[in-house]
């Protein structure tokens, strides 16, 4: 009895047991559904893309360099002496119109030199009138005393004496202008309007002739030379027009301050340093000008170049290094182009489509982990481009 007993409490154990094992398996798949449920998905990457199409643009034409005085005098003087005055306006960065005074020399030998050139200059006349009254007289001779032809010697008739008076009496009067001129180099002068960047004298010094006693640079015209690529001299006009009508704006490195300058000339040679040919631009009258244009400024030049068709107008940040551009294919992956950039004006590059497409979405702004056909989610920012876009063509006019 015992043992049956025992028997039904073991049995029914196990029954409990297995039971509870199929409760827990049932509450595991209940549990089970609601989890699979709550799996996130994959989140792909937000990028920002500019929709464009292929239009004609009006080329910008970018230069950099330094302006420059068209004329830089290390100036001299052609005669010794002590100097005895120095203008006051010999000082560094003052202006000086041309043919002042800017140093006197002693001139006590100079003026010496002349009175004696005047004296023999009038030496000179004296022997000329004198040898052509003996030659007059020596003619007449000759004819009254009945001899036939010539002398045996010209002498005799004093053509020699005469010609050697004749030359003498020039060379007196070249003496005269000599001295005079050397007298005149007393006053050294500025040979242009000029402005004053180094002095290298002193009052009551003694200088050599071909002393160098001021350095000047004139003030009517400065010149920015600005070295081209090929690329940006095709998109240039016809420059025998341009040479002529264009106008170039020049800015400063900052931005803040601008001038109006015009296409001097091209220069038909490649720089030895960056193997390029050159634009000149010049800038009339540089210190009158409201902000003045100093020599040694950096400028950055825009020149209106011709139009160009066919080209995209893509944000300048979506240039990468190495001078490609990221754009989106027909289901959202990422593909990578090479960019053939033209030109570019402010924020914006120009650049040549990409030869299967026509109009796509350019990302604006690439990042380096990017990967060729990987998905993304684009974000189209065409709106805030385009007011972007008339601010950029606003502040470039």
């Amino acid at each position: 009895m015992k043992k049956l007993s025992l028997q039904i409490v073991i049995t029914g154990s196990a029954a409990v047991v297995l039971l509870l094992a199929f409760w827990l398996s049932g509450a595991s798949d209940k549990n089970s559904g609601p989890r699979n449920q709550n799996k996130k998905p994959v989140v792909l990457p937000k990028v920002s893309v500019v929709s464009v199409k292929p239009h004609a643009y009006s080329a910008s034409v970018t230069g950099y360099g330094e302006a420059l005085p068209t004329y830089k005098l290390e100036l001299s003087t052609d005669i010794s002496g002590r100097v005895l005055s120095l203008s006051e306006k010999l000082k560094t960065g003052l202006q000086v119109k041309k043919g002042e005074v800017l140093l006197t020399i002693d001139d006590t030998s100079y003026q010496q030199s002349v009175a004696s050139a005047e004296f023999d200059v009038a030496a000179a006349e004296v022997e000329l009138l004198q040898q052509r009254l003996n030659r007059k007289q020596a003619i007449a001779e000759w004819k009254r005393s009945g001899l036939k032809g010539q002398p045996d010697s010209e002498l005799v008739l004093y053509a020699p004496q005469v010609k050697a008076a004749q030359v003498k009496l020039v060379f007196s009067k070249r003496s005269l202008a000599k001295a005079k001129l050397d007298l005149a180099r007393t006053q050294v002068k500025a040979p242009f309007d000029a402005q004053i960047i180094s002095r290298d004298i002193e009052l009551g010094s003694y200088v050599q002739a071909g002393s160098q006693v001021a350095t000047l640079y004139n003030t009517d015209v400065i010149e920015v030379s600005l070295p081209l690529s090929e690329k940006q001299w095709r998109n240039l006009p016809d420059l025998s027009v341009a040479k002529r009508h264009s106008a170039v704006t020049l800015y400063s490195m900052d931005g803040s301050q601008q001038w109006q300058g015009h296409v001097a000339r091209v220069e038909q040679f490649l720089n030895n340093e960056s193997r390029q040919r050159s634009l000149v631009v010049a800038v009339n009258q540089p210190l009158k000008q409201k902000p003045a244009l100093y020599s040694g400024t950096f400028v950055r030049a825009q020149i209106q170049g011709k139009t160009l068709d066919n080209l995209w107008r893509v944000p300048a940040s979506a240039i990468t290094e190495d001078q490609s551009v990221w754009y989106l294919s027909a289901n959202n992956s990422l593909q990578q182009a090479a960019a053939n950039v033209q030109f570019s004006i402010g924020d914006w590059s120009y650049v040549t489509p990409v030869a299967e497409h026509d109009a796509v979405q350019v990302v604006a702004k690439p990042l380096s982990s990017y990967l060729p056909d990987m998905q993304v989610d684009a974000i189209n920012i065409n709106a805030k481009a385009q007011l972007a876009s008339s601010a950029a063509v606003t502040t470039q006019e």
